[in-house]
Parts: C-alpha cells; sequence; structure tokens
C-alpha cells in the first residue's frame, strides 16, 4: 500500500490533473498528498471528481492562500481521519488493513522565519504521540551542506531549525532509493522533499526505502514509501524469458545442466527441472527494472556533476559506457514486455 506525497506547484493546469491520474495507476496508490497546489477553495471539489470521483479528500483550506496542502486517499484501502491542521501542517491517522499509525503531511513555506511556526507544530504533536509516526512532504529546508548543488554556499543558520527538530524529537530520515535532488530549477538542485520517521515506527515498521523517482518534466521529484507489503500467496510458475539466450553463461549454463542425467524420458524431465532452477537464478541475478533504474541514476547524477567547466576526460569515457548499458537494458524491457504482450 503506497503512500506518495508531491508538489505539483501549480494543480490548475489539466495536464497535471493527468499527470496525477497517471501517478495514482502506476505507482497503485492508496494516498497521496500533494502540495503547492494554488487552487482556490471552491475548485477543488469538481477537479477532485474529475480525477478520482471514488475517493475522499481534505485541504487545509482556511488556513492558508488556495489550500497549500490536499490529502486524497482511497476509502477502500485506507482509513484517515484528520487530527490537526495548519497552514504547514495536516496531520492525521491512518489504518490499512494490517498497520495503524500518525501521519504528517508539510509544506514548509519559503523562509527560515516563516518555517518555525512549522517545526513548533511538530514538536507540539511530538510531545502528543507515542506511536508510528510518519512526516512526508516538501520541508523546503535542508539539513546538510550535501543538500544543495551548484547554488550559493550552505550557511549555518540555513540547517538549524531542521537540526534542532530531529535533536530534540529524535526522529531520523527514512533511507531512499532513486534521486539524490528532489527539486531542481534546472542550475541548482536541492534535497528538500523527506521522510521523516520517529523511533517507534523504526522499531514497530518493517525497513522501507522512500523511492525518489525521476521528476520528468516536473521540478519535484514525488516521494513514494511503500508501508504495506503484500504477502507472497505462493509458488509463481517459471517463466522463460528470450533475454537469458543472450547471457554470457547461458549455452555453458544449459551444456552443464543437461550432461548430468542420461536416459530416456525420465532423464529429460530432470534435465529440465536441473536447468529451470538454473535459469531461475540466472534471471533472478538480472532484474531489469532494478538494473535499468540503477544504470538511469548513475547516468543522471554524472551528467549533473559535468554540468562545469572542468569535466575531464574519464567521465565522459564514464557517460558513454553508462549510455551504452542504458540502451542494453532498455532493449531487455522492451523484449520482455513484448513476450508479455504475445502471452
Amino acid at each position: 500500500m503506497p503512500i506518495v506525497t508531491w508538489n505539483v506547484r501549480g494543480f490548475n493546469k489539466v495536464f497535471k490533473h493527468k499527470e496525477m491520474k497517471e501517478i495514482l495507476k502506476k505507482h497503485k496508490v492508496s494516498l497521496i498528498a500533494i502540495s503547492e497546489t494554488r487552487v482556490e477553495d471552491n475548485k477543488v471539489d469538481s477537479i477532485m471528481n474529475k480525477i478520482v470521483p471514488k475517493w475522499k479528500w481534505y485541504t487545509n483550506a482556511g488556513h492558508g492562500p488556495r489550500n497549500r496542502i490536499w490529502i486524497v486517499w482511497n476509502p477502500e484501502e485506507i482509513q484517515f481521519t484528520v487530527m490537526d491542521t495548519s497552514d504547514q501542517v495536516i496531520h492525521g491517522l491512518v489504518k490499512t488493513k494490517t498497520k495503524e499509525f500518525q501521519f504528517s503531511v508539510v509544506y514548509g513555506l519559503h523562509t527560515i522565519h516563516t518555517r518555525r511556526e512549522m517545526w513548533i507544530k511538530l514538536k507540539n504533536l511530538n510531545a502528543q504521540i507515542t506511536s508510528p509516526w510518519l512526516i512526508m512532504g516538501d520541508f523546503n529546508s535542508i539539513i546538510d551542506a550535501e543538500d544543495r548543488r551548484y547554488g550559493s554556499e550552505v550557511q549555518a543558520h540555513e540547517t538549524k531549525d531542521f537540526k534542532e527538530f530531529l535533536e530534540e524529537c529524535k526522529m531520523n530520515e527514512s533511507p531512499t532509493v532513486g534521486r539524490t535532488y528532489t527539486w531542481t530549477n534546472n542550475h541548482v538542485y536541492s534535497r528538500i522533499d523527506r521522510a521523516i520517521v520517529n523511533a517507534d515506527w523504526m522499531i514497530t515498521m518493517p525497513p522501507l526505502q522512500v523511492q525518489i523517482p525521476n521528476p520528468h518534466f516536473l521540478d519535484h521529484s514525488l516521494l513514494r514509501l511503500e508501508v504495506e507489503i503484500p504477502a507472497d500467496s505462493g509458488r509463481k510458475p517459471f517463466k522463460f524469458f528470450n533475454y537469458l539466450a543472450d547471457y554470457p553463461n547461458f549455452e555453458r549454463t544449459v551444456h552443464e545442466n543437461w550432461a548430468r542425467t542420461k536416459g530416456k524420458m525420465n532423464g529429460v524431465w530432470q534435465n529440465l527441472k536441473t536447468i529451470r532452477k538454473e535459469m531461475k537464478k540466472l534471471n533472478a541475478r538480472t532484474k531489469t527494472s532494478e538494473m535499468l533504474h540503477k544504470v538511469e541514476t548513475e547516468l543522471e547524477e554524472l551528467q549533473s556533476n559535468m554540468r562545469g567547466d572542468n569535466v575531464n576526460s574519464e567521465k565522459f569515457d564514464k557517460e558513454k559506457d553508462l549510455k551504452m548499458q542504458l540502451e542494453k537494458w532498455n532493449l531487455v524491457k522492451k523484449s520482455i514486455f513484448k513476450q508479455k504482450s504475445r502471452v
């Protein structure tokens, strides 16, 4: 059951409504929180009824101009109860089929002074919470100097309030996978969108990573956290994908395992069974989506580091190699999808 937070930077345009529909479908989202909508209160219902007519939603209307934060959830899969609202935070209780936890969505204002109300609100909530707590969203603040690249030099006063909140409330950032920076204006890269959890969360919840996918044409990446992993329904039948035949060790693996058993039909069946086992191992070692994501991430990070004037030849060679790997894994992915479509 995924939870997603996303700074949409204006939600009046139709193409962003379509983008949200695609996100809900692609990530199989049960709850999504969007911020910086810039939508007037009288337009919220009409927009949501077009995108998710059977879902429920809540905004912090009345606490700031144009509903800065919306929380939208599927009532068939999740129950969300609002407990506290301000102009920078919506806090509530999330109940799934197997879990229950406190959940806060944040959208920090753009200056250190105006964000202080957010830190005070979160500290007050922390004093009341004795159960797992997850905070996600756009804090509009960084923690370390490494959280900003190519912008002005990070000063101590920029990180002071965030650090104090983490230390006083004993909160930690949830580990992430994917992009390093969550926002860019194509000149500066910053890590301002995060998922923060308390000690009760770390003790009672399984170790989960926040996924930060590519933002595509937008300036903010969304955050995706799978809080309820579905149980495995049982053994899955092995499917041979054609791309495995191009693997360097494929022929040797088949030859070695086919030669193990000799005889009539029973021998053929045993050989096929043994080869299937080895092919499953081979398939497990070449997880296409993970490899594709890994190469894409490495390429994006490398290209980000090549924006300056002083770029050595090793980086150009590395970029060329990563592009070749990206083409390879895209072809593998295409082959798999083509084979699945034929089935």
